[in-house]
């Protein structure tokens, strides 16, 4: 979040800077189309390089872990389906996440007592 703060007033510093000499010296349209395109370029590889911690701090950037993590998430459920899931990750002892849907719990309280039951996230 730092990186884009600093980049957005850095743009915005030297947006006023060039309206000043603007206004005192006469400069060319171009340095403000050279600005635009420094500043949309910065934009742009901050928010496709997680490296970066350019909006906020990525989980990429810790280099030192020892272990691969991975989360697993099922959504919109429970239904029909959601016993299988359940019975293969039980089989592979691994906890997912369920992001579930008011109506499909009351109509699958068996399975999303089950879900409760081995540990996984609600």
């Amino acid at each position: 979040m730092r990186n884009f703060k600093i980049t957005s007033f850095l743009a915005i510093a030297l947006f006023l800077i060039l309206a000043g000499l603007d206004t005192f010296v006469g400069i060319g349209l171009w340095w403000y189309f050279l600005l635009f395109i420094f500043w949309f370029l910065v934009m742009a590889i901050g928010s496709f390089s997680m490296s970066w911690n350019f909006y906020l701090k990525a989980f990429t950037s810790k280099r030192n872990i020892k272990t691969k993590k991975i989360a697993i998430t099922f959504d919109d459920g429970p239904n029909e389906n959601t016993r299988k899931i359940l019975d293969v990750l039980k089989e592979k002892n691994v906890k997912a996440t369920f992001f579930m849907l008011g109506s499909s719990m009351k109509n699958h309280m068996d399975i999303t007592k089950r879900i409760a039951e081995e540990g996984h996230g609600l």
